[in-house]
């Protein structure tokens, strides 16, 4: 019976390490959630707020 729970428990414990993601792909994953993040902020914007800034981007 102990020879199973071990088996058991071994067997949960690679699919557990083996299924998370990379650090690669954790990295990507935060680059991307900032990157939507700042998007809708972009999208949120009132439309007056936008003129205002292409109009001190353009007497700079």
């Amino acid at each position: 019976m102990k020879k199973i729970c071990y088996s058991i428990i071994s067997i949960v414990l690679v699919v557990f390490v083996g299924c998370t993601p990379s650090k690669q792909e954790q990295e990507k994953q935060k680059q991307q959630a900032v990157q939507d993040s700042i998007a809708a902020v972009e999208a949120s914007k009132s439309p007056i707020l936008k003129e205002f800034e292409k109009a001190k981007k353009t007497e700079k």
